[in-house]
């Protein structure tokens, strides 16, 4: 039996609804798409200097790392020296005030490593813990390096004081190798860079995905028969 005229005037109906909706869907998912775009793009230029950070960051670190090496090292071997001969005292108290002038560099360093964690993302710092550690031990070097600098000192006035100073400068080389362990093993920055690039990645994701499923179904819909 064939379809009535009512029964195809229902259908023919139908369809322009659908493809009026077809057409909306269009438009929908093409908006969708340049916000999807505007987002990639504020995406993009926010990951770059983000991750140029974080390796400025891990490339500070490393070298800040050798230098706390250099600089037990270094005090070490001014310790041995003031225990071994006072006529040395003059060279010790050179290399304590060499190891003051040192830590006094890394002290700056570790601010300016301060500032550079303070970065803002989306109005958020994931790097605000990491940036108080680096202050913290920026105010443990400076302490240092005052302990050095009055050690130098102690050196270059009184001889008699040659053993004391020695275990003073073992006692600051062991601090320097605790604060070499701790900066050692900071992997804060590598790990929230990995959580901004996850959200930020899932975010694209959920833009994109209802932007072409409008797409797809508002092209099969605005190709239907008009009959």
């Amino acid at each position: 039996m064939g379809r009535g005229p009512a029964h195809r005037r229902r259908a023919a109906a139908r369809r322009a609804r659908q493809r009026h909706v077809g057409t909306g869907l269009l438009g929908f998912g093409l908006a969708g798409l340049i916000v999807l775009a505007g987002v990639a793009a504020v995406i993009i230029g926010t990951l770059g200097p983000l991750e140029g950070a974080v390796r400025d960051i891990e490339h500070q670190r490393m070298e800040l790392v050798a230098l706390l090496d250099d600089a037990s090292e270094a005090l070490r071997q001014t310790g041995t020296a003031s225990a071994n001969a006072s006529v040395s005292l003059r060279e010790s108290a050179a290399a304590a005030r060499e190891g003051a002038a040192l830590t006094t560099d890394m002290a700056t360093a570790f601010e300016q490593l301060a500032l550079v964690s303070g970065v803002s993302v989306f109005g958020t710092q994931p790097f605000a813990d990491l940036g108080t550690g680096f202050s913290q031990v920026a105010d443990r070097a400076r302490t240092l390096s005052s302990n050095l600098t009055a050690t130098a000192e102690s050196l270059a006035t009184n001889e008699t004081d040659a053993s004391t100073a020695a275990e003073d400068l073992g006692r600051l080389a062991a601090r320097l190798d605790t604060l070499g362990l701790g900066l050692g093993a900071r992997a804060e920055a590598f790990e929230a860079i990995w959580l901004v690039r996850i959200v930020l990645l899932g975010l694209l994701a959920w833009l994109a995905v209802p932007a072409f499923a409008a797409l797809w179904l508002g092209w099969r819909w605005t190709r239907l028969p008009a009959a």
